[in-house]
């Protein structure tokens, strides 16, 4: 439970250095909290603007304000699953939201 409270903490941290910047950060992309390897959550959370997705047809875009973390996600994120030995993604959870 503490990596998550750990997670949490980096979170807020990562969102109080970029409040009152929502209109610079929307006419340049989406914000993420991202990975790219395995570790704490101190060691290797991200906020990045990616750029915004773009609905293929039949889809929707939908923006978020908050978002939350499931117990799978931190433990996915601090490397704790046998045989996993990378993230099998390039940068944020697909389908995380």
């Amino acid at each position: 439970m503490s990596d998550a409270l750990d997670f949490f903490d980096s979170f807020c941290n990562c969102i109080g250095a970029i409040k009152g910047k929502d209109q610079v950060q929307r006419m340049h992309g989406m914000r993420a909290i991202t990975y790219d390897r395995f570790g704490s959550a101190e060691g290797v959370l991200k906020l990045e603007t990616l750029p915004t997705p773009k609905p293929a047809v039949a889809e929707v875009l939908v923006r978020l304000r908050t978002s939350g973390v499931n117990p799978s996600d931190v433990k996915l994120r601090a490397g704790g699953r046998p045989g996993v030995t990378e993230p099998p993604f390039p940068k944020i959870v697909p389908h995380s939201d």
